[in-house]
């Protein structure tokens, strides 16, 4: 599979249908996503469990 990539608007593109969460989330300890117009919370727990809120 490609690997992911950066888009022009500096976002990060995946082309595969599974990533780990050190991918989605880098060295950062939250995430937003955009979802059919909501916003949604990915956030791993200082236990490495990871919530994801609206």
């Amino acid at each position: 599979m490609p690997e992911p990539s950066l888009n022009s608007e500096r976002h990060l593109v995946i082309r595969k249908q599974r990533t780990s969460s050190k991918d989605l989330l880098g060295d950062e300890s939250t995430l937003e996503i955009e979802h059919e117009g909501a916003t949604y919370l990915l956030r791993k727990t200082k236990q490495g469990k990871l919530i994801l809120t609206k």
